[in-house]
């Protein structure tokens, strides 16, 4: 009688609370119970009423049974919190150029927006990317920058943004930490652009991206 066999659990109220338990093993002795079978080792839990377990037999004499315990589940362990993914917008086409006189917001087709919700932490890090050019006059400017819009409403500003003064052109990039947003509040970052002073093929305001940086994790 050596070997292991699949029994099922009768009774587990053992009347001398020595984790014992009789068992039905069809294999061995049919639909009869088995005498009490204590356990085979310390530790793992006691098997409820019908619940399979693996029996053996001390001598391989089927008058002693003894069964091995289930193992306890694992504990549920919480996923280590996530990061948040960057949200990516670029731009897909130029502005209709002109001298403006005060920012201007590209279309959703020129330069999609992206809208998030502000992160428990309310700052987020918006960088702006791409290239302007402005050779018209040595005092003529371009800009390429953003605003927020939705719950919280600031913006477009100089210093958020990219610029080119002199008859110059520049293909850079820059980070900025926004801190004043109420968290949970949504909002769309919006790309937008102004020249002071415009002619046609002297400037351009082109190959712009907008990364949003959450900070924080993903709840």
């Amino acid at each position: 009688m050596s070997g292991l066999y699949q029994g099922r659990v009768l009774s587990a109220k053992d009347p001398l609370g020595q984790r014992r338990v009789r068992v039905q093993v069809p294999q061995v002795s049919g639909a009869a119970p088995s005498g009490w079978a204590p356990p085979a080792q310390e530790g793992g839990r006691l098997p409820a009423v019908g619940e399979r377990v693996w029996v053996m037999y001390q001598g391989a004499d089927p008058s002693y049974p003894t069964y091995i315990p289930p193992i306890p589940p694992a504990p549920d362990i919480p996923a280590p919190p996530q990061p948040f993914v960057p949200l990516v917008s670029s731009q897909v086409s130029e502005p209709g150029y002109g001298t403006t006189g005060g920012y201007v917001d590209f279309t959703a087709a020129q330069w999609p927006p992206i809208q998030f919700t502000v992160p428990a932490s309310g700052k987020f890090f918006v960088t702006v990317s791409g290239r302007v050019r402005s050779i018209v006059t040595t005092t003529s400017t371009a800009w390429m920058s953003w605003k927020l819009t939705g719950g919280h409403a600031a913006g477009p500003n100089d210093n958020w943004g990219l610029s080119c003064l002199n008859s110059a052109r520049q293909q850079s990039s820059h980070r900025f930490l926004y801190s004043t947003a109420p968290a949970g509040t949504s909002v769309t970052v919006v790309p937008c652009w102004n020249i002071s002073s415009y002619s046609a093929g002297l400037v351009q305001v082109m190959h712009g991206q907008l990364v949003v940086e959450r900070v924080g994790n993903e709840v």
